[in-house]
């Protein structure tokens, strides 16, 4: 997708455990987490490898509210790798 919005990825169980934002392009953004494709159709170099999909809110018309949006849900949920990485920096 090549909207503005936030993503989340989901683990198998449906538990949210990465939520981001970007201001120009959700697809991009999101696949830089990703990686390649690997040999066997999977994503060795993912960098939440306990996600197995990823569901996108596009914000096309209203491209100012993705880190609006970003914040609100980190604000109420928690996010395992989020977490994760706001330890590290």
């Amino acid at each position: 997708a090549d909207s503005p919005g936030v993503y989340l990825f989901f683990t198998r169980t449906r538990t949210a455990c990465y939520v981001g934002k970007s201001e120009t392009a959700i697809g991009y953004r999101a696949s830089a987490h990703v990686g390649p494709p690997g040999p066997e159709g999977k994503y060795p170099n993912c960098e939440f490898l306990d996600a197995d999909y990823i569901v996108s809110i596009p914000l096309r018309s209203a491209p100012f509210l993705a880190p609006a949006l970003e914040s609100f849900l980190l604000s109420r949920y928690e996010f395992k790798h989020n977490k994760q990485l706001a330890g590290t920096k």
